[in-house]
């Protein structure tokens, strides 16, 4: 997995303006520039995902616009964990039962973070 880079001032400067000064999640709300920890920057794509620290896999949020993506990318990474076998703590591959894995999972289907389906 690629180890997250932060961003430099450019690019926050840069994200913040073609944002428009809004979040990112599209709620419409401002970005308060003047309160401390009150804008993110996440990963459109989770980098545990297979997302990258591209300028165009970043946005800036509102702190509390990130709890719904925050929930969805725990369950997707959940479920890239249960399909690759690997555990959370030790990454190393899960014990088989009868040759299968421990758990069977349905297909990963890709949504967007305000459940639009793009199948």
């Amino acid at each position: 997995m690629i180890d997250r880079k932060p961003l430099t001032k450019g690019e926050y400067a840069f994200l913040a303006v073609f944002q428009g000064g809004l979040c990112g999640c599209g709620c419409g709300r401002p970005l308060d520039f003047l309160t401390p920890h009150a804008i993110r920057d996440e990963h459109l794509y989770s980098l545990a995902l297979g997302g990258t620290n591209e300028l165009k896999n970043r946005s800036l949020y509102i702190a509390g616009c990130t709890k719904l993506k925050d929930a969805l990318d725990a369950g997707r990474r959940a479920k890239v964990r249960s399909l690759t076998g690997v555990n959370k703590k030790d990454q190393k591959p899960k014990a088989k039962i009868n040759g299968n894995p421990k758990i069977q999972s349905r297909p990963f289907r890709q949504e967007r973070y305000d459940n639009t389906r793009y199948d």
